[in-house]
């Protein structure tokens, strides 16, 4: 008896537990974010190499955030844009803070612990690979 692609598909779908896309394990997440090596473009234009670590990414943080407990996703942004020295991004950088987000958080959202939000904003310095510029513009600006 032959069976349809569909009947195969919902086969493989039914498969899935029903909680899927389940909330990602700490193990499923990046082990330790301060030890990953950068995977992208640099971070810093002074053309020496800058490991990116936890203090430096506080600094700036704390210059940015409003509740030293908290980062917002906003603040998240806008850390990471200090830290590249960027006046306004484009969406591709705002995807990439996001999918950083879904790595270290398992989704993004509209607040973060602040440990949990440096992580975010390392991660996503660690594997930026800048934007196609071509048919870039910008869609976010830093906040002043």
């Amino acid at each position: 008896m032959e069976t349809s692609p569909l009947s195969s598909n919902q086969k493989f779908i039914a498969a899935f537990p029903s909680d899927y896309p389940k909330e990602p394990t700490e193990s499923d997440r990046e082990p330790d974010i301060w030890q990953l090596p950068s995977r992208g473009i640099e971070w810093c234009d002074c053309d020496q190499h800058h490991r990116l670590d936890r203090d430096i990414v506080a600094a700036i943080a704390h210059d940015v955030v409003d509740d030293p407990e908290f980062m917002s996703h906003d603040e998240v942004i806008d850390t990471a844009m200090d830290l590249w020295n960027y006046e306004s991004v484009c969406q591709f950088f705002l995807l990439a803070i996001r999918h950083s987000a879904t790595i270290m958080n398992g989704h993004p959202a509209t607040r973060y612990a602040f440990e949990r939000g440096l992580q975010i904003v390392a991660h996503f310095s660690k594997t930026w690979q800048g934007c196609p510029e071509e048919i870039c513009s910008p869609a976010h600006d830093r906040k002043n």
